[in-house]
């Protein structure tokens, strides 16, 4: 039998990662994420696309979820994640005489230092709110602190910080008006975009026949865009609306006159009407209000 070349014999060992890659994709992504191998890096970064993988959803939720790095950045799922390791492994200024130096694994399952912030079931004299908070809003931040938040999609404060969601951002809103949503999603979550001008040249130096493969560029990393839906006033009369029935008005009678020709025991009630009726507020002469017969 005639032997096989070295150059031959990395061929026949990148062909195989590159099939197994393209036939099993989800166990070479937790390969990836395992491995200290440079050569399965390369044809990982070369084989696997991410954005195809986590598309079509599938049997496999828990590796759509994000993780935390030891790097302290949030990736939006395991696949970007084992990318930038991958990327990590075959940095040439990060290996001193074939050791590499820095290591980068998952620290933990979802977003790093995501906050939540727990209910005030009383906030007497409005003594937690922020003092700047004014008109409709103080009702609304009022009985938004009271809820215990359920979940939905991250969004980035202001401050750096994630919050769970929507919900979390609004409570932390009242107790800092300077606080606001910078945009929708994880604050600093790393995705891979690789060029097709990268792909291309790695492509070609993987399959060259007259050397060995090289080590390819650093595929390009960006953040996602930030985009911003709401301002924190909407936000505000957003979570005030979808919890509308479990907010109880026990806030005592302080009677209001309502742009609708309404009275209502307090601003609590009004707020809620307000769900209902877009534009409501207070009048500030009670003479357009009649008091209901009866």
């Amino acid at each position: 039998m005639k032997p096989v070349g070295i150059l031959a014999f990395v061929n026949i060992v990148l062909a195989a990662i590159t099939h197994h890659c393209h036939n099993d994709p989800v166990s070479c992504i937790e390969l990836a994420i395992h491995t200290v191998d440079s050569t399965f890096c390369r044809e990982f970064i070369n084989t696997v696309d991410c954005t195809h993988i986590h598309s079509g959803g599938g049997s496999h939720a828990d590796r759509t979820q994000p993780v935390c790095g030891t790097d302290g950045v949030s990736y939006p799922h395991h696949c970007e994640f084992a990318r930038e390791r991958c990327r990590v492994i075959l940095q040439t200024n990060n290996n001193v005489n074939g050791q590499q130096v820095f290591k980068l694994d998952i620290a933990h399952d979802g977003i790093c230092n995501l906050v939540t912030v727990a209910p005030i079931p009383n906030c007497a004299n409005n003594s937690c709110l922020d003092p700047s908070l004014s008109g409709p809003a103080v009702q609304q931040c009022l009985q938004i602190l009271k809820l215990s938040c359920t979940t939905g999609p991250a969004v980035c404060g202001t401050d750096g910080k994630t919050y769970a969601h929507d919900c979390d951002l609004a409570k932390a809103h009242c107790l800092n008006v300077n606080l606001t949503k910078a945009y929708d999603g994880t604050c600093g979550v790393s995705t891979q975009q690789t060029s097709q001008t990268t792909q291309a040249s790695t492509n070609a130096a993987s399959t060259s026949s007259s050397s060995a493969p090289t080590t390819p560029p650093p595929p390009t990393t960006s953040t996602l865009p930030p985009t911003t839906t709401m301002s924190v006033t909407d936000i505000l009369v957003t979570v005030f609306c979808q919890n509308v029935d479990s907010i109880s008005c026990n806030t005592g009678f302080n009677v209001i006159c309502g742009s609708d020709g309404t009275y209502y025991p307090n601003e609590c009630e009004l707020s809620k009407e307000s769900c209902k009726q877009k534009g409501l507020h207070i009048m500030p002469d009670a003479s357009s209000c009649t008091v209901p017969s009866g």
